[in-house]
């Protein structure tokens, strides 16, 4: 007795299904080697030393000038960021300093003024702005361990204490203090995040 499926249309014939995953194999392995052997190279163009273990998205950060740029150890970098010098001092263009593990998103832009650094564990979300060029400071600090959420905007000339986290479309305009959640435009310190002790 011979048995037929009950929805023979659902099941796609082996013929069909090996190829498209064998294409699909190739295509991420194509994908692989253009971002090992042409866009790491292209990026690293750009910065002082090399950098250990970076991961980009599928494009390279768009650089404007001659920033000095250091990065940490895996860093993981999005797509259309934008790195833009410092244009009222051409021969001191500013300075970009990454900790280790920082992680930035994508639509991200970063304007130098005198200086941007961001320390360690530090994650900023997408289409967040850091303005170091509209204050004549410039200076931008973010700790060990800052995370800034989507849209915000940060200004020239401020520290955010470590462990601090920021909300959503927040304009920070003055320091931040340490391990405090920020919210506003502009934005203020509205708790604490220290763990209760036990």
């Amino acid at each position: 007795m011979q048995t037929t499926p009950l929805h023979p249309e659902s099941t796609p014939p082996v013929l069909i299904a090996l190829p498209l995953r064998g294409i699909s194999w190739l295509c991420r392995g194509v994908r692989q080697l253009y971002r090992r052997l042409w866009l790491l190279p292209r990026f690293q163009r750009h910065l002082d030393a090399p950098a250990d273990a970076l991961s980009l998205a599928d494009e390279v950060p768009w650089v404007l000038g001659r920033p000095q740029i250091r990065l940490g150890r895996q860093c993981r970098l999005g797509a259309e960021i934008s790195i833009l010098a410092n244009p009222q001092q051409p021969g001191k263009p500013g300075e970009l300093t990454l900790g280790d593990r920082v992680h930035i998103g994508h639509h991200t832009t970063l304007a130098i003024g005198e200086r941007i650094c961001l320390g360690n564990d530090v994650r900023i979300a997408a289409g967040t702005s850091l303005m170091g060029q509209q204050d004549e400071r410039g200076a931008i600090l973010l700790e060990d361990g800052v995370t800034l959420g989507t849209g915000c905007t940060v200004l020239g000339g401020i520290r955010i204490g470590q462990g601090t986290l920021v909300a959503p479309n927040s304009l920070v305009t003055c320091d931040l203090p340490a391990g405090v959640y920020a919210a506003g435009r502009p934005a203020r310190a509205l708790c604490s995040l220290a763990k209760p002790q036990e």
